[in-house]
C-alpha cells in the first residue's frame, strides 16, 4: 500500500519521517508487515513537500488498514504544522 501526505515547505523532514514511521508502525497489526514500513520525501510540490508512506497489507484488509493508517498519519502530522 502507498499513501502520501502534503507538508509545509518549512517542516523538519527528518522529524516528519520519524513521527510518521512510528505512527504507521504502531497502527499496523503485528501480522501485517510493520517491519516493512518505508517513509521518505516522495516529491516536491508547489508550496510544500510530499511525504510518501509504503507498507505491505493483505488484500482482504486493504481498505480497513488504509483508512486506519491515513488517520494515524494525519494525527501524527498535525503537531508538525504548529511549530
Amino acid at each position: 500500500m502507498q499513501t502520501k501526505v502534503a507538508l509545509a515547505p518549512d517542516v523538519d523532514i527528518d522529524r516528519a519521517v520519524a513521527v510518521v514511521a512510528k505512527a504507521v508502525t504502531k497502527a499496523l497489526p503485528a501480522d501485517e508487515g510493520a517491519r516493512d514500513v518505508q517513509v521518505g520525501l516522495h516529491d516536491f510540490a508547489y508550496g510544500g513537500l510530499v511525504l510518501g508512506v509504503r507498507f505491505w497489507v493483505g488484500s482482504s484488509r486493504y481498505y480497513d488498514l488504509r483508512y486506519r493508517i491515513n488517520g494515524a498519519v494525519l494525527s501524527a502530522c498535525a503537531p508538525l504544522a504548529s511549530h
